[in-house]
């Protein structure tokens, strides 16, 4: 089974995990534990998928310390959502490709369902697209072990306590993919949104607060796709946009 199957797979599992969780919460009236889903959820979100995967390890839109790198390229494995390497290079690949006839995450192309189930076409990335990745050792390190991170990350939760596996690991992973399947989608749908900057050949983005408060901050889409380097996605004061927050604070360089 391929490393993009393996997530699949584990994401079914997630969602199931996360629905039982949550109905057996609401059931016994255990909202305690919905609250460790909310905190875990944003910080998996927003620290191992919005800064780590995408701001930092696949744009490299700021500098920080070599400390504080290790701790984003090893805290992206409890997003259960693909190894920096892995993550990189699809991600990289739609940039270069967005809303043209080879964009294999575009929804035009693949559809809407698609999209939002990460469900992509397969494709084969050039190598000079992940030159750095591929020579930083702990992104190495985790793509081939990500499977046994992972597992080492559940286990330590089970060992604490058993709903963790639940409530800290499956239902903030699966938040996480429909939040990547909301700005998968809605900003490339004109119909959603706005534009603040001249779209880049074919990119069809736009701005979509939906999409932000969806993902916790990657909505805004048509700036990021116009200027990919900025750390900061929204600038207009209404575009609330955590990460870049915790990165000026806690991360930039």
């Amino acid at each position: 089974m391929t490393h993009v199957k393996k997530i699949h797979a584990t994401a079914l599992c997630n969602h199931v995990i996360a629905i039982a969780g949550l109905w057996w919460a609401v059931a016994f009236e255990q909202f305690n534990w919905l609250w460790v889903s909310v905190v875990f959820s944003a910080v998996v979100v927003i620290i191992s998928v919005n800064i780590g995967l995408h701001r930092y390890i696949s744009h490299r839109s700021f500098e920080t310390g070599p400390l504080r790198r290790k701790f984003l390229v090893y805290m992206s494995v409890i997003a259960a959502f693909g190894s920096p390497v892995s993550w990189t290079a699809m991600h990289r690949y739609h940039h270069a490709k967005s809303g043209g006839p080879d964009d294999n995450q575009s929804p035009k192309n693949i559809g809407y369902v698609r999209a939002w189930l990460t469900l992509y076409d397969h494709i084969t990335v050039p190598t000079t697209m992940l030159r750095d990745v591929l020579k930083d050792q702990d992104c190495k390190f985790v793509h081939q072990h990500y499977f046994r991170l992972l597992a080492g990350w559940v286990l330590a939760l089970f060992l604490i306590n058993p709903l963790l596996v639940v409530f800290a690991f499956s239902i903030p992973a699966a938040f996480c993919y429909q939040a990547a399947g909301a700005f998968a989608v809605i900003p490339h749908s004109s119909r959603f949104g706005y534009k603040v900057l001249p779209s880049i050949n074919n990119d069809d983005s736009v701005n979509s607060p939906l999409a932000s408060l969806l993902s916790l901050g990657e909505g805004w889409h048509n700036y990021h796709h116009s200027r990919p380097g900025d750390h900061r996605h929204g600038h207009a004061w209404w575009e609330i946009d955590p990460p870049a927050w915790v990165i000026e604070r806690f991360f930039k360089i």
